[in-house]
């Protein structure tokens, strides 16, 4: 298990501002929190921080005379090292602290599934509009088309409408031509008749 290094220097601040009488075990843990790993089991944590502890006596009743020295041994003798309360409190801590980052993290996805919904929502806006600006076009482009070929109808239209009229023209000029026919023949047989109907009287 890999720790931050920098709590040794810490150890040694405790150790050498706290008089050899009050060394404890609590007492060194309490200095020692700021670098305890959160991530880590609190078995974990109990084992690895009490092994730091009795290094750093090792260390002094190695490199220590005096009063120092038998203090350090006699924490070392003493069996069963335990800071109950201390880790109990730890444990507590960190679990208000885990429920705290937890909720914070609740509330920035909530407030991410509200943005997505309001994204979402403004986005199906959008589409419906581009559809219906689609549809309008359709209907635009199919009213100019139909508009064009009005347009380029129109001349062939009035040229059958012009050829009809012609033929119309021609059919009553032919009708009429025939018509003057008749009656100049009508006309020709009555003045014959007319005549011979004299020269009878006659």
């Amino acid at each position: 298990m890999t720790l931050d290094l920098s709590y040794k220097h810490a150890a040694n601040q405790y150790f050498e501002s706290t008089p050899a009488s009050e060394w404890t075990y609590p007492g060194y843990l309490e200095k020692m929190q700021p670098y305890f790993n959160n991530h880590f089991k609190l078995s974990s944590l109990k084992s690895t921080w009490k092994k730091r502890f009795n290094e750093h006596l090792r260390e002094i009743e190695r490199d220590q005379v005096g009063e120092k020295c038998t203090f350090a041994s006699d924490l070392l003798n003493q069996k069963g090292l335990k800071a109950t309360e201390l880790w109990n409190q730890f444990e507590k801590k960190r679990a208000l602290q885990n429920q705290q980052h937890n909720t914070n993290i609740d509330i920035q996805l909530s407030t991410l599934r509200v943005m997505s919904t309001s994204a979402t929502c403004q986005e199906d806006e959008l589409a419906g509009q581009m559809v219906a600006s689609s549809i309008s076009g359709k209907k635009n482009v199919k009213h100019n088309k139909n508009a064009k070929r009005q347009s380029d109808e129109y001349p062939e239209r009035e040229k059958q409408k012009s050829r009809k009229t012609s033929i119309e023209n021609s059919h009553q000029a032919e009708c009429s031509y025939r018509l003057n026919n008749v009656l100049n023949v009508q006309e020709s047989f009555d003045e014959n008749d007319e005549e011979e109907v004299i020269q009878n009287v006659e």
